[in-house]
């Protein structure tokens, strides 16, 4: 890099003195401009010299004049200026010339090399002063890049937050909408795409008195056919930053407000452009500039995938409900033939047949029924795993003696234990045990693990019901089988819906244990499983204790 040489300039009416300052100077290897006169030299001095050299006694005007209105304009107020002079030379003139704005003084005559020296000192400490202004000048912007970065850290977390305290579709939109105000914006729209249309579905103003004097105009959203900053965002999906232009004739917000400074940043979520997020100044005086663009897009982004999970919660939610009212139309109307199916099965059972052919019958009639009650049991489940997923499942909790209880289980189901060979028992390990519960709830989830162990367990195993008072104000319920036992693998998902341990059981939804869970979970207790291959399995689970 080649260096420049400093400029001087050399202002004095006496020419050739003049000439024998500039031949040192220019010997020494600075460049010389020269003046006779001040008018010339303040003419000079505009072009910004490295130093200037002043004589006091000018021909239309006094130097120390000269010099004063030098360091009064901002432009040449901080070039050097070394004042020599042959007659101003007493004391009271060197004083009167550094109090007037020079920065050293001389006079005549005067050594070269002093000059040179006192020309070189000037220059040096012109350029520290330089060097610590540009190093005062970058502590400045990085400072004020560094608070700029804060508070946009800040308005950033502060809009995350926001988008992520509701999943509700109306309030995020409007969340969007107030985001970031008013930190960034005056006021923000939001636009969104529908089908073939842009529809304006939230409107948000730093002034909430203007936002209900404008939100009128809210329902009047840019024509996708036609220009504006909205539709060319939407189309190319690159962000704008613009001044008071306005979307047409159609947007009537900006008509009304006319906004100084905008940015329209696209919201795009999943690769889908979902509409237009606009930020813009209105009567605070402020204005967008491409350093905020990148701000702008980041609040975009947060803010359409805030939108694009509203839209897949209500989406899920309504999913959920169409589902759940499928299933209670079909069960009600699956429940009717199969009452029917049932009684008239029952009735057949109960019915005295004679013959061969009336024991054929009976035992068909029998099928049916047990065909029947299963059916019954699986919409049960059907129902209650609706109830369950959609946070409807209601207990009706009183004080219960766990003894009546567990006796109803085991006779509702010795029957069934003894066709298979399995012999069914209870045991207590603590009399007058009562627990604060749903009784039918808890009835059908002990009934659901005693089916399921007398279904495991062999011909001449036995399945053990027991109850127990538990650490804390629990108390235990436990049904222990001596059947094939349940691989290690398997246990983490035994509670999980629709789960089997065999792909080609069809003897039910693998339903039973995930509503097992959700019911005992409901009374505030837990459920879990011990089990090996070969050493059978203990299902159990806790109830509160009643006071």
């Amino acid at each position: 890099m080649i260096e420049v040489a400093p400029t001087i300039l050399n202002v004095d009416d006496h020419e050739a003195q003049r000439y024998a300052l500039s031949r040192v100077l220019r010997q020494a290897g600075f460049e010389v401009q020269e003046a006779g006169t001040g008018r010339h030299a303040l003419e000079l001095a505009s072009l910004c010299p490295s130093l200037v050299i002043l004589d006091v006694h000018l021909p239309d005007m006094d130097g120390l004049d000269v010099c004063r209105r030098m360091k009064s304009a901002a432009p040449t107020a901080s070039i050097p200026i070394l004042v020599v002079s042959a007659t101003a030379i007493a004391c009271d003139d060197r004083v009167r010339g550094l109090e007037g704005g020079a920065d050293a003084y001389l006079t005549h005559p005067v050594e070269p090399r002093e000059l040179l020296a006192m020309v070189r000192a000037l220059l040096r400490a012109q350029q520290h002063e330089e060097e610590r202004g540009r190093l005062l000048e970058a502590e400045r912007i990085a400072r004020a890049e560094a608070e700029n970065a804060q508070r946009r850290f800040a308005l950033v977390a502060k809009a995350s937050e926001a988008l992520a305290s509701s999943l509700d579709y109306p309030t995020t939109i409007q969340n969007v909408a107030r985001l970031a105000l008013p930190e960034f914006a005056d006021f923000c729209v939001v636009d969104l795409v529908e089908g073939d249309s842009v529809h304006r579905v939230a409107y948000a103003h730093r002034d909430r008195a203007r936002e209900g004097a404008t939100r009128r105009h809210q329902r009047h959203a840019p024509d996708r056919e036609h220009g504006g900053v909205v539709v060319r965002v939407l189309r190319t999906g690159q962000s704008e930053l613009v001044g008071q232009e306005r979307d047409g004739p159609d947007n009537r917000i900006t008509q009304v407000l006319e906004p100084e400074s905008r940015i329209v940043v696209p919201l795009v979520a999943r690769g889908r452009t979902l509409g237009a997020l606009s930020f813009a100044f209105a009567g605070s005086g402020r204005q967008y500039t491409e350093d905020d663009l990148p701000l702008a897009e980041e609040l975009g982004r947060r803010a359409a995938l805030s939108i694009d999970n509203a839209r897949l919660h209500l989406d899920a939610q309504k999913a959920i409900k169409d589902r759940e009212d499928l299933i209670a139309i079909v069960s009600h109307d699956l429940r009717n033939p199969l009452n029917a199916a049932m009684t008239s099965s029952w009735l057949l059972c109960q019915t005295p047949l004679e013959g061969e052919e009336g024991v054929r019958l009976k035992r068909r009639a029998e099928l049916i029924h047990r065909s029947a009650e299963r059916m019954r049991r699986l919409i049960d489940d059907l129902l209650d795993f609706a109830s369950i997923v959609g946070g409807r499942l209601h207990l009706d909790r009183k004080p219960h003696d766990l003894g009546p209880l567990i006796t109803d289980v085991v006779e509702m189901l010795r029957e069934t234990a003894g066709q298979q060979g399995v012999r069914l028992d209870v045991e207590h390990e603590a009399p007058d045990l009562t627990a604060n519960c749903d009784r039918e709830r808890v009835l059908q989830t002990l009934s659901n693990l005693v089916g399921n162990a007398i279904k495991f367990t062999g011909d001449g195993g036995l399945v053990l019901v027991r109850a127990a008072r538990a650490e804390g104000p629990w108390v235990r319920l436990e049904v222990c089988d001596t059947g094939v036992g349940i691989p290690s693998e398997h246990l983490p998902n035994l509670f999980d819906r629709y789960w089997q341990v065999s792909r080609d059981d069809r003897r039910g939804l693998g339903l039973g244990l995930f509503i097992a869970r959700a019911l005992v979970e409901a009374h505030g207790g837990t459920i879990g499983v011990q089990s090996a291959v070969g050493t059978g399995s203990t299902f159990f689970f806790t109830l509160p204790a009643a006071a």
